[in-house]
């Protein structure tokens, strides 16, 4: 059994980490909407953003794991540990587990989807350069367009 003072600090990670993860959420609909409307210019900012959330996402895993090591079963899940909660604080724990499990789940759906998305984008990108680089009139079109203008700074991130 766990202590009531362990039960409560895993307890309040929960509660953290399943605003993080809906705040998380909201930022992978944010990028999926950007994706879809093509605002590359945006999508930068987003991956940004991104990259600080997988920055602390791995942060309230340590945390996680700091807490789990001083329980019975340090390597158990954290699913594997809510049995040994104290009985008043048990039901607190399932449902904010339920609710962090939804929110994680539906996390990786819109990750799933922007991925699929992103990677539409660059086929249709990699079909439309394929055409204009195989056809000389649009080469020609397109190419001395292309070579009289300067390149657009920063139009695509390194990320994408």
């Amino acid at each position: 059994m766990l202590s009531a003072d362990l039960a409560d600090r895993l307890n309040a990670l929960l509660e953290k980490a399943l605003g993080f993860y809906r705040e998380f959420l909201k930022l992978e609909q944010e990028k999926y909407g950007v994706v879809a409307a093509g605002r590359l210019e945006k999508l930068d900012a987003c991956m940004k953003r991104e990259q600080a959330f997988v920055l602390k996402a791995r942060g309230l895993d340590r945390e996680r794991q700091k807490l789990m090591d001083e329980t019975p079963a340090p390597r158990a899940t954290l699913r594997e540990v809510l049995p040994a909660f104290p009985p008043e604080k048990r039901e607190r724990a399932h449902s904010l587990y339920g609710s962090l499990s939804a929110a994680v789940g539906e996390l990786q759906k819109a990750n799933g989807r922007c991925q699929k998305l992103t990677q539409i984008r660059l086929n249709q990108i990699s079909r439309i350069r394929s055409k204009i680089e195989n056809n000389p009139e649009l080469r020609r079109t397109y190419g001395e367009s292309a070579k009289a203008a300067p390149p657009p700074e920063g139009f695509f991130s390194e990320k994408v």
